[in-house]
């Protein structure tokens, strides 16, 4: 059920449930409400209720069911798990669960786990960007499956866009680094990877993130920061 509410007119509703801006959309579940934190369009919205409403992960049956689930998504989640009663299955559903925006997958036949070449009870980040995987190493019961995953949700260098900036300023890292560049000057490269190296001490603490002066919409970024265009590259 989808509905509407006016807070400007309804304002002691919008009071109840923390109502500060708009547009906000709220997800009720059992009369619990939850903020929605993606993206404004059609089909991040349908996703993300997709995500809510659905199971919190896929069942991944072969290979090819892999691939394609790795293909599909820029970053996705899969964990090689036998028993679907076990403890882990639950630490992993729940951690499924408790992110919206990333697809989640889980392996049980061993014939397709190890052709992954993947251990039982492995979990691996699967990206289309830098490293190309990242297989977690912590501790599944203590909760820490969640963090790992959103710290390489993004890569060590991330365009600042549209599609970028919920997942830049929604995230649980606060500290950002901006790098502002020109794409089309002959140095841009150099200022990207130098920024590229210094983002790998900082991973999970701090994003770097690089705004391209040369793309229109960016004026009101540059803007906000006080700077013009020849104060590009800083």
């Amino acid at each position: 059920k989808l509905g509407k509410v006016d807070a400007t007119i309804h304002q002691q509703l919008g009071q109840t449930y923390g109502v500060r801006g708009y547009p906000t959309l709220k997800f009720f579940k059992k009369g619990n409400a939850k903020d929605y934190g993606g993206g404004r369009t059609a089909d991040t919205i349908i996703t993300w209720l997709k995500k809510k409403t659905g199971p919190a992960y896929t069942t991944l049956a072969s290979v090819e069911d892999v691939e394609k689930f790795k293909a599909d998504n820029k970053v996705a989640v899969v964990a090689f798990i036998q028993d679907m009663e076990s403890d882990a299955m639950k630490h992993y559903t729940a951690a499924a669960d408790g992110i919206d925006d990333i697809p989640f997958g889980v392996v049980s036949a061993s014939a397709v786990g190890e052709a992954l070449e993947l251990e039982a009870g492995a979990i691996a980040v699967f990206k289309q960007f830098d490293e190309g995987v990242a297989m977690f190493d912590g501790d599944l019961a203590a909760g820490e499956l969640a963090d790992f995953v959103k710290s390489n949700q993004l890569a060590l260098l991330t365009e600042f866009t549209a599609e970028s900036a919920p997942v830049i300023f929604g995230g649980d890292i606060q500290v950002h680094v901006l790098l502002f560049i020109s794409s089309s000057s002959s140095d841009a490269e150099t200022h990207k990877a130098s920024f590229t190296e210094a983002a790998k001490e900082f991973k999970g603490q701090i994003l770097f993130i690089y705004i391209d002066s040369d793309v229109e919409d960016n004026g009101r970024v540059m803007e906000f920061f006080g700077l013009k265009a020849d104060d590009v590259p800083t």
